[in-house]
């Protein structure tokens, strides 16, 4: 007797409007075959560059608006590529674990690394591929979370540093005043050697901060880590680094270039929440990212076509009120919205963002107000980071270097 193999459940859209979406998604930008299949090759990422849903969702992911389409296409095309050189010179304790990832975990791994415009070339050591069965997930290292941070504009230079067993003797650390750490090779510097790190940064205004955790310190954060048993067990000291840069960025003043910030902010949310990931919740990440994409570049079209915002559709078959009260489905595409407008640019709620527009819940809401919100939230006339209505132009303002001051 034969046994068939069953396909994993899926639950149903929560609504019409995300299961049309879903099939959308399906059909447009992950193949039936990539689907639950596993990579088994390297070489198979390469297809990616034929494949031109899977590409331009790489390359739309990219945060920077000024790139042009061909831009992204070929930093598109250059992250995938470091991807397999990545995945063919690992360790093989990494590799074989990666190669049996779904081949679609690596298109959402990819483009969150895009979303962060990081690089996957290994000598960087800004973020890398970490095999969570069946899914391959972006890990950002402590480089990465460097070159984010530096990006804001509030600190001028970081540095994060282990510090061994036989080099206490040459290690001061005073609040407020940079390290001195006189490093030794004749000590034992493997990874059992570690006896604390430290993160410093010098600051663009204001006096240095660093944070400093000793072994007893790191080895609790292990504890708590959905990553003790794959990066630390294999990367320990680099794991003990990223800690300690992510505990100094919470000291670090807030401000300087936005989109920098807002990268940030998802860095941590995925360092955050992607380790351990089962299946389901993984590719539900991958669709709503795809989402978010596809929201956006079809809100960019709108703007460079200068074109009026659309009016949310009527349901087939019935009338629109738009005295009436909205349901999940009015609701739902009011959200895609609002997430194709904020462009990720802070970590505030999304619920919470668009609860500040509309003045209170979205449930209370006819739905004539939520089309003329739409529109507006479309046409980028709220704050993205607060969701505050911004100010109309008059005309009056100064224009060129007099309204800078």
């Amino acid at each position: 007797m034969t046994q068939t193999k069953t396909q994993p459940e899926r639950e149903p859209a929560a609504d019409e409007a995300l299961a049309d979406l879903d099939r959308l998604l399906a059909r447009d930008m992950i193949p039936a075959e990539y689907r639950h299949a596993p990579l088994r090759s390297e070489d198979r990422l390469l297809e990616f560059m034929d494949k031109p849903g899977i590409l331009s969702t790489i390359a739309n992911a990219f945060p920077d608006p000024a790139l042009t389409e061909g831009q992204r296409a070929a930093k598109a095309r250059k992250l995938v590529e470091e991807a397999r050189i990545l995945l063919a010179n690992a360790d093989k304790k990494v590799r074989e674990p990666l190669l049996r990832c779904t081949t679609d975990s690596f298109v959402q791994a990819i483009s969150n690394c895009a979303s962060l415009d990081l690089s996957l070339c290994k000598p960087l050591g800004q973020a890398c591929l970490v095999p969570y069965q069946p899914m391959a997930t972006l890990m950002v290292q402590y480089q990465g979370f460097i070159t984010i941070i530096m990006r804001t504009g509030v600190v001028v230079s970081i540095q994060a540093e282990a510090v061994y067993k036989g080099e206490l003797d040459s290690l001061v650390i005073e609040n407020g005043k940079p390290i001195a750490h006189r490093k030794r090779l004749d000590c034992d510097r493997s990874d059992a050697a570690i006896v604390g790190v430290y993160a410093e940064a010098r600051c663009a205004a204001g006096p240095p901060v660093n944070v400093m955790l000793n072994r007893a310190e790191i080895d609790t954060i292990k504890k708590t880590s959905k990553a003790q048993e794959g990066p630390w067990k294999w990367w320990y000291g680099e794991m003990a680094k990223k800690s300690a840069v992510r505990r100094l960025h919470k000291q670090l003043a807030q401000g300087g270039d936005p989109a920098a910030q807002a990268a940030l902010a998802r860095a941590i949310e995925l360092d955050n929440r992607d380790f351990g990931l089962a299946a389901k919740q993984a590719e539900d990440g991958l669709r709503e990212f795809g989402r978010g994409i596809r929201q956006r570049a079809k809100a960019a079209t709108i703007v460079d076509a200068k074109a009026d915002p659309p009016a949310p559709e009527k349901a087939a078959g019935s009338a629109w009120d738009p005295g009436a009260t909205v349901d999940k489905q009015w609701i739902a595409r009011f959200m895609l919205a609002v997430k194709a407008a904020r462009h990720g640019e802070s970590d505030m709620a999304d619920e919470s963002w668009a609860e500040a527009v509309a003045g209170g819940p979205l449930t209370g809401l006819t739905k004539g107000r939520m089309a003329e919100l739409g529109g507006e939230v479309t046409a980028g006339k709220f704050d993205p980071a607060t969701g505050e209505r911004l100010p109309e132009a008059t005309g009056d303002e100064p224009a060129g270097d007099e309204a800078g001051g």
